[in-house]
């Protein structure tokens, strides 16, 4: 299965602006970009987005795109993709009408999906409306990694995540 997932990172044609990062656990998914960079990028304990331009975006065909070609280069081999990351940073930063075609294709180009997950920050998960989140988790976005958070204003300053 790695070998395949690995395959389809190296065969399928993907874009990805700067270094790519995710978390351990999701080793064996696969990632596409939706955004470029980290929204905050001002955490002291991170440096993961350091080398990107200032936070953007994608444009959404461009991301709808690479879904459709991994799904079909995911057809013709014996890989299948249970899993899928969306990165940058923080996508959660994405609105929702592109988040809404992006779960849906992942949903179409890859009938064997359980689980899509994302870097989010506070600030960002906190400006979706109850709805919104909602909607997100209904349409397939299962797991959202914040980063360190405390209750302790103090550690919260010391770390510079942008909440509070």
């Amino acid at each position: 299965f790695f070998f395949a997932m690995w395959s389809l990172m190296e065969a399928a044609p993907m874009r990805f602006v700067g270094r790519v990062w995710r978390p351990p656990s999701e080793g064996r998914s696969l990632l596409v970009q939706a955004t470029i960079g980290c929204s905050w990028n001002q955490c002291a304990y991170c440096d993961m987005y350091t080398d990107k331009p200032k936070f953007s975006v994608r444009p959404l065909t461009e991301t709808l795109q690479d879904l459709r070609n991994a799904g079909a280069w995911a057809r013709d081999t014996p890989a299948r993709v249970e899993k899928l990351f969306v990165t940058d940073g923080d996508a959660m930063a994405l609105p929702m009408d592109a988040w809404e075609p992006i779960l849906e294709t992942a949903r179409d180009e890859f009938p064997e999906l359980q689980r899509v997950s994302c870097y989010a920050t506070a600030r960002n998960v906190a400006d979706k409306s109850d709805a919104e989140l909602r909607s997100l988790r209904e349409k397939g976005l299962e797991l959202v990694y914040m980063g360190p958070e405390s209750g302790d204003d103090r550690t919260l300053h010391r770390l510079a995540k942008g909440g509070n």
